[in-house]
């Protein structure tokens, strides 16, 4: 059931309690505790808004990545964990891994490019 309260025209959308037709917050048995609850949840400690910054990194090729990204995995390991911080490290393992993935075929690209290179150069020594 809704709670029966209203004010200015529009009814509270909150649900009522089981006992009352009021909800928790309009209750008139439970106004004192209403706000002792209000004043406790305005001192509990609030998450930090204050962003860490970092010096600029410049990214010139593919193995600046690295790097990179273990830095941000340990500063998050670093912390309390939550959901949203295991999240982003299990995402940036999976990056990690594809860079190096992508670094080991750039490597692979650049022998077989020398070598036909070098075949070429061979072919017209001859």
């Amino acid at each position: 059931m809704q709670c029966v309260y209203q004010a200015n025209g529009s009814r509270c959308r909150a649900n009522a309690m089981s006992d009352s037709n009021f909800c928790f917050a309009h209750n008139p048995e439970t106004i004192d505790l209403h706000h002792a609850a209000a004043t406790l949840g305005g001192m509990a400690p609030k998450p930090r808004k204050d962003a860490e910054s970092f010096d600029p990194v410049k990214l010139q090729n593919i193995e600046d990545l690295l790097p990179i990204i273990e830095d941000t995995i340990n500063k998050l390991r670093t912390r309390p964990m939550t959901y949203q911080k295991a999240n982003a490290i299990s995402s940036l393992c999976g990056q990690f891994r594809s860079t190096i993935e992508s670094i080991n075929d750039n490597k692979k690209l650049k022998a077989l490019e020398d070598a036909i290179t070098l075949r070429k150069k061979n072919r017209q020594a001859c």
